[in-house]
């Protein structure tokens, strides 16, 4: 029954992951011939702005799927109804605060990184770019409550089916209201993540929701010391992609940040195939943890050994069907994409063979190894 509960999630995450990067393959291709490489770049520079909010999560998402996962096992749904409200409330507070911070001192950053002629435009789907990100970080609570419960499965078509959406939304409103009308779409996406999110939970755990405050002091001070070694380390995680954005439209221009983002995407979104079906452990591990201690050792060696072997092999495939990806999805030949491709996939796989490692460790709530490792790639 185990075995059988890990391969759905397994399966589900890999479909969502493959999907997703069809979607954005031809969501991409469809934005190129309508706004432009430039745009392209101006929005890709937004949303690293706007991932600053991330500050504001304290690592509570993350913690949520570990604490969810042991008060689910002791089958303690009075702890798991606080543990969601807390968490909650909590994110939607600092969210709201970091982004008005982020609201007034945007601005004045994007003038040193975005050419004068599309500061107006930035400045536009700024608002809304926030908002679609606020969203995303209630929804992102709610949706780790799934992974907690070990129903990954329903988050993965909940993604699956927002992600479509997506496209849907973009493919009608980018050509009329340019790069607002996918802003829009991207706030449509992150609705059905979170309403999603609330009515599965509802369905698979009754009462989990209620209509009085059901704020808990203890919780709280449980998922918050965890929550803010999750913390540094993502931020520590989120400071890569900014400074690198922004140092690239500083000194090669937009259109560096556009094929950048693009090549980025293509191998960012094979390295989730692996990382979102591997991520199913943790709440697995957690359990683990509660009922049979022993049996951790034996999940990492299994799950490494799976993990390096289809690592190596998607990647050294994506690196040598790269240029015809690359000529297919931008329309001529662009030997930076085919490099960045490269780099990031030599990244990528030294990466990925550590991901067993960092997943068990979430799962049993040792988290300083991921501290000292990040502080060094960080530095």
């Amino acid at each position: 029954m185990e075995n059988k509960k890990l391969l759905l999630n397994s399966s589900a995450a890999v479909i969502q992951v493959l999907l997703v990067g069809v979607i954005y393959f031809i969501l991409y291709r469809y934005l190129l011939d309508i706004l432009g490489i430039d745009l392209l770049g101006v929005w890709s520079l937004i949303i690293a702005s706007t991932s600053v909010a991330l500050l504001a999560n304290f690592g509570i998402s993350t913690s949520i799927i570990k604490f969810v996962a042991t008060y689910y096992a002791r089958n303690d749904i009075e702890n798991l109804k606080k543990l969601l409200f807390t968490a909650g409330v909590f994110i939607l507070s600092t969210y709201s605060v970091i982004s008005i911070i982020i609201y007034f001192f945007a601005p004045f950053i994007l003038h040193h990184f975005v050419d004068a002629q599309y500061i107006s435009i930035a400045l536009e789907i700024l608002p809304w770019s926030i908002l679609s990100l606020l969203i995303n970080a209630v929804g992102g609570v709610f949706s780790s409550g799934l992974d907690g419960i070990q129903k990954n499965h329903l988050r993965s078509f909940l993604i699956s089916v927002s992600s479509i959406v997506l496209l849907v939304c973009s493919l009608l409103l980018t050509k009329p209201l340019g790069l607002l009308g996918l802003v829009y779409s991207q706030i449509f996406q992150a609705l059905i993540v979170l309403l999603g999110s609330i009515y599965f939970l509802q369905r698979n755990i009754t009462g989990i929701f209620s209509f009085h405050w059901n704020w808990s002091k203890p919780l709280f001070k449980e998922i918050f010391s965890y929550g803010l070694k999750m913390q540094l380390l993502s931020i520590m995680q989120i400071s890569f992609e900014p400074i690198t954005k922004f140092l690239m439209s500083k000194y090669g221009g937009l259109a560096f940040v556009g094929y950048y983002e693009m090549a980025n995407r293509l191998v960012t979104q094979l390295r989730s195939v692996i990382v979102n079906a591997n991520q199913v452990m943790i709440p697995v591990v957690a359990e683990a943890k509660e009922i049979n201690n022993t049996n951790i050792i034996s999940i990492y060696k299994k799950t490494f050994s799976w993990v390096f072997f289809i690592t190596l092999i998607f990647l050294s495939l994506l690196i040598s069907i790269a240029p015809i990806i690359g000529f297919l999805w931008i329309g001529h030949w662009v030997p930076f994409f085919n490099f960045v491709v490269v780099i990031s996939c030599i990244a990528t796989l030294i990466n990925l063979v550590t991901n067993p490692a960092y997943f068990n460790f979430m799962g049993e709530g040792n988290l300083n190894p991921l501290i000292y490792s990040y502080l060094i790639i960080f530095i």
